[in-house]
Parts: C-alpha cells; sequence; structure tokens
C-alpha cells in the first residue's frame, strides 16, 4: 500500500455526520494497528509496542460515540492485534468492515479488504 489507508481517511473527511465521520475513523484507527503486522513493514518483534497502540486505540474507541456494533468490532480487533497469528486480526477487520459498511464507500471497503488478505498472506508465509 503506497499511501496506507488513504481511503479510510477520504471517507471519513466527506461524510458529513459525525456518528458516520467517527465510525469511518474508528475503521482507519484499528486498521493502522494491522500495519505493522505487514511484511516489508515494522518489524513485529516488538510486541509490547503494539499491545500499548491497541490499548491506546481501545481508550479513544471508547471515548467515541460509535455504533455499538462498530464499537464492538472495532474493540475485538484491538484484543487480537498484538496475537501471534495475523489471520485473527484479519478477520476482525472483515467483521469491523462488515459493522461498518453503511458508512463506507467501495475505495474505503476495498482498503480493508485488502488488509486483511495481506495479513491472511503473512500468516501463510510465516507458516511456511
Amino acid at each position: 500500500m503506497a499511501a496506507p489507508l488513504k481511503a479510510l481517511v477520504a471517507q471519513a473527511a466527506a461524510l458529513p455526520q459525525l456518528r458516520d465521520r467517527t465510525a469511518a475513523l474508528a475503521c482507519w484507527m484499528v486498521a493502522r494497528l494491522a500495519l505493522p503486522r505487514l511484511p516489508r513493514e515494522s518489524d513485529f518483534n516488538d510486541v509490547d509496542a503494539l499491545q500499548q497502540r491497541a490499548e491506546r486505540t481501545r481508550g479513544w474507541l471508547s471515548a467515541q460515540a460509535l455504533p455499538i456494533d462498530v464499537s464492538l468490532a472495532a474493540t475485538r480487533a484491538c484484543d487480537v492485534a498484538a496475537e501471534r497469528e495475523p489471520s485473527l486480526l484479519a478477520d476482525a477487520i472483515d467483521a469491523m468492515r462488515d459493522t461498518a459498511d453503511a458508512v463506507l464507500n467501495n475505495s474505503a471497503r476495498a482498503e480493508l479488504t485488502t488488509l486483511a488478505q495481506l495479513l491472511r498472506r503473512s500468516s501463510l508465509a510465516a507458516m511456511r
């Protein structure tokens, strides 16, 4: 991803309703947790740093007026962000994307889908 998560940021900026904008930003915040898990990104050996980022993201999420299903899905993604198996995070991102579907455009949805696919690929590569 040349410009990571650009579509999510653009979608959030374009949404007129604060609640919708916050839901899109929640997807962006959580998706950012996955970036260090991708091949050729930062080194995932620092599990503590990733857990701290997930905890700060979880705190931000809890302070937002999010639809409950988006909040639960985003929090679940935070819970598995530092798990050894990246496919758990991929599944959580897919679930979050599906719950936020009403506020995401095709580009933002595709960005989350691609991110989940890349996480699954990194999981498969680690198994070889």
